[in-house]
């Protein structure tokens, strides 16, 4: 999480790729997505997207305004 607060897309994807769980929450029960969301970071949101997409396989509303 604290990767997708600094904005390192590269190593969010590495540490994801080696088994990092995207459910973990900070204090305040945010989220990597709500990290790359709340600093704005298209590239970010959409690389997460694509790791929660593989996991649940939905495309969501969400999914699509977002990465297309």
């Amino acid at each position: 999480m604290t990767a997708s607060q600094y904005g390192q897309t590269m190593l969010v994807g590495y540490l994801i790729g080696k088994g990092a769980s995207l459910c973990v929450t900070d204090r305040e029960g945010d989220t990597a997505l709500h990290w790359a969301a709340f600093k704005g970071d298209h590239v970010h949101t959409c690389v997460l997207f694509h790791f929660l997409l593989a996991v649940h396989v939905v495309f969501t509303p969400l999914y699509v305004s977002v990465c297309t």
